[in-house]
């Protein structure tokens, strides 16, 4: 299988509030990477197919009423059509979880 990354010493992690665009989902929430986020490596190089949001908003494109808020979600790696970052946290989400 895919061999990853192993880096030696300390790393500090860095969380970066936010929002990727699938064709059916918006996610709004915090990537974590070791240091500056770099495009390449989290989907293109990177070891696996998923990688993780933490404090996940998630929204249907079409169906603006159904939500979700969680902890945590994988995100396939060959769906994600966009990545922007943001300068402040996620939204809280609207109406009932």
């Amino acid at each position: 299988g895919p061999v990853a990354l192993a880096r030696g010493g300390y790393t500090r992690i860095v969380s970066s509030p936010a929002l990727i665009a699938t064709g059916i989902y918006e996610l709004q929430g915090l990537l974590e990477s070791p240091g500056k986020f770099n495009f390449d490596v989290a989907l293109v190089e990177g070891a696996g197919l998923f990688f993780a949001m933490y404090d996940v908003n998630l929204s249907a494109v079409q169906f603006q009423t159904a939500r979700f808020h969680g902890a945590a979600c994988l995100i396939n790696k060959s769906r994600v059509d966009l990545i922007t970052f943001r300068d402040e946290k996620p939204l809280a989400p609207e109406g009932p979880a």
